[in-house]
């Protein structure tokens, strides 16, 4: 095979699994969002900077392996490598790693919970302290303020 058409396929091969990686990156942030809810305005933010940051890596092996120039192959290759993707496994990953951070996240928070349900009552009663001590504290300064 000529040494063109074994780079032509090696490009349209790293192509392909660019694609798949970077569908496999977006699956991650879609898990994470399932794991943990998100505002509207935080999904934005994240999915701006998700796709600069797929848009980047794409660009970055296309001027590496190509010389920067776009060829129609190579970007058939993204969006084969994306659909091949999103019909084989991404439903599978997404169950998987949003049961992930459901569980880390919600064992983490659990944790946390327990360490600082200790100091959640003492600043309850520090609460309580302070205001009984400056309600009596305005009481004084009206009573010396209407003596007067």
């Amino acid at each position: 095979m000529n040494s063109m058409i074994a780079n032509e396929a090696g490009f349209f091969l790293i192509s392909f699994f660019t694609g798949v990686l970077v569908l496999f990156g977006y699956d991650i942030l879609r898990a994470l969002r399932l794991g943990l809810p998100h505002s509207g305005g935080a999904v934005s933010t994240e999915d701006f900077l998700y796709w600069c940051g797929a848009g980047a890596a794409v660009f970055v092996v296309s001027y590496v392996k190509n010389n920067g120039s776009i060829r129609g192959f190579a970007l058939a290759a993204l969006g084969l490598g994306m659909i091949f993707y999103h019909l084989a496994i991404s439903k599978a990953v997404v169950k998987v790693f949003s049961f992930f951070f459901c569980h880390v996240f919600g064992g983490i928070a659990v944790v946390f919970r327990v360490l600082l349900l200790p100091a959640g009552k003492s600043v309850k009663k520090m609460r309580k302290i302070v205001r009984k001590t400056l309600k009596k504290k305005i009481k004084e300064v009206r009573i010396v303020i209407t003596k007067k």
